[in-house]
């Protein structure tokens, strides 16, 4: 599966997130982008993140092509809107499985983590009617159970792990690693694991 890279997104708290050319990935995060706006407590040491960001979702992806989906179920989004860092253009959200990995550009390396839960900004941002909630709209407990058959899936978008870090710029190819761990070096996270292989 191959896309682009439509928008590279930051922002120094909430949303939307504003556009930029190029930026550079660390196994944290995009480089500009903060993380720690949602914390209701100082951070007490670099890795420490209680609000969003962190390893594990060092990477939000959003796709454009749901965003066009829901322009036209009336809700007013745009790239960036909801938060995501990267907001792709071409890829099948629906295809996207925890653990695939992506390379973005050269170099730099991403790995699914578990689909994104739309947090109570969003919701409250952009629901389009008090009874049309946005996060019924992209998000449902199959989907935040891992179930990726059901209709949902991949419209709230997916976190991603940085596994290889560099720079990346609006306009980069970005392709699925076909054969990406062949030793089983590269785990899913514990909760979206087959019940068989959970020990």
């Amino acid at each position: 599966m191959q896309g682009t890279l439509y928008q590279i997104n930051v922002g120094s708290g909430g949303i939307p997130k504003h556009p930029i050319a190029s930026a550079t990935v660390t196994l944290e995060r995009v480089l500009g982008d903060d993380q720690t706006h949602h914390m209701s407590k100082p951070r007490v040491k670099p890795t420490d993140f209680r609000g969003h960001g962190g390893a594990d979702k060092a990477v939000c992806l959003f796709s454009f092509e749901v965003l066009e989906e829901l322009v036209h179920e009336g809700v007013a989004v745009f790239p960036g809107a909801l938060g995501e860092n990267f907001t792709t253009q071409g890829l099948d959200y629906r295809l996207i499985r925890v653990g695939d990995l992506y390379q973005i550009g050269d170099k730099v390396m991403i790995q699914i983590t578990e689909p994104r839960e739309p947090c109570a900004t969003i919701r409250d941002r952009y629901t389009p009617a008090p009874q049309r909630s946005i996060g019924a709209m992209i998000y449902n407990k199959a989907v935040k159970e891992g179930k990726f058959l059901d209709h949902m899936w991949g419209r709230s978008g997916f976190y991603a792990r940085v596994r290889r870090t560099g720079s990346v710029q609006t306009g980069d190819a970005i392709h699925q690693l076909e054969f990406p761990d062949p030793l089983g070096l590269l785990v899913p996270p514990r909760d979206f694991l087959p019940e068989s292989q959970k020990h």
